[in-house]
């Protein structure tokens, strides 16, 4: 068995727009990108039942222990513990042209900051379009523009209430 069946590295934007490898235990399939790409066009949202996910390491990505590793992104000042999930390197290619220029925006607000290990979609559960992922974004980075520490607590709390308290997880 080698790390790549352990250990999934892709390189992600980080503050700045500096790219780095965001760390993950595997739990997908290998060429999951090339997959998902055939199947949906929304590649920001949560796909139900997704074919991807290997045997027997769902129960990882349930219960966000896929995401452990990602505590030495934090350590190295990569990530912080809560903001926007770190956007992949090559993902403008990915939208539907009718959101690009808006992701695009919300991209470059997103280097101001570090991205989160909490992500802020998480904040909001139930996002069923594009438009309601791009609106929880834009309005965190409206209210950390004002008060980055009190913007982060609170939707630093609001994600714990929402994965505690209504069950929301990952799938």
């Amino acid at each position: 068995m080698k790390l790549d069946d352990i250990f999934y590295m892709m390189e992600f934007f980080g503050k700045g727009g500096k790219p780095f490898k965001l760390i993950k235990i595997k739990t997908i399939v290998c060429g999951a990108d090339q997959i998902r790409e055939s199947f949906s066009n929304n590649y920001l949202l949560k796909i139900d039942n997704d074919p991807r996910i290997l045997p027997f390491r769902g129960w990882m990505r349930k219960y966000w222990i896929d995401e452990i590793p990602q505590f030495l992104n934090v350590i190295r000042g990569q990530i912080g513990l809560v903001g926007i999930r770190p956007m992949p390197v090559n993902i403008v290619g990915r939208v539907p042209n009718e959101h690009k220029k808006r992701l695009m925006d919300l991209i470059e607000k997103s280097f101001k900051y570090r991205p989160g290990l909490c992500g802020i979609a998480y904040s909001k559960p139930n996002l069923k379009s594009f438009e309601d992922y791009l609106d929880v974004h834009e309005n965190y980075f409206n209210k950390k523009d004002i008060c980055p520490i009190a913007a982060d607590i609170t939707y630093f709390l609001k994600i714990w209430h929402n994965v505690i308290f209504k069950g929301v997880r990952s799938e």
